[in-house]
């Protein structure tokens, strides 16, 4: 898949997985990686400008198997903002598998 594309749906993306709980950087760039195979470090830049959005929040929890850890979870401004990114992308894919001349299937 294309960079610019897999950056694209990527914001769509981070808030579905904080949608489902909190996650700690790693973690969630591991799980994201496994689907969009993304360099680490646009996963963090993009955290960082939900987080300036408020989006969502950053908070650092200890663990008990090693240093603390920065934890990130979706705030009510970013489970809003996902419902509107989710629905403009129904509306999208229908509209391309259209103009593919493909059936549109949720």
């Amino acid at each position: 898949m294309d960079i610019q594309l897999k950056k694209g749906i990527l914001e769509l993306v981070i808030l579905k997985f904080l949608s489902s709980r909190d996650y700690y950087g790693y973690e969630l760039n591991k799980d994201i990686n496994e689907i969009l195979q993304l360099n680490e470090s646009t996963v963090y830049a993009l955290l960082k400008k939900l987080i300036e959005k408020n989006l969502c929040i950053q908070y650092i929890k200890n663990s008990d198997n090693g240093p603390s850890r920065k934890y990130y979870q979706i705030t009510t401004l970013g489970m809003q903002h996902l419902k509107n990114l989710e629905q403009e992308w129904i509306e999208f894919n229908m509209k391309i598998s259209v103009l593919l001349g493909g059936e549109y299937y949720e």
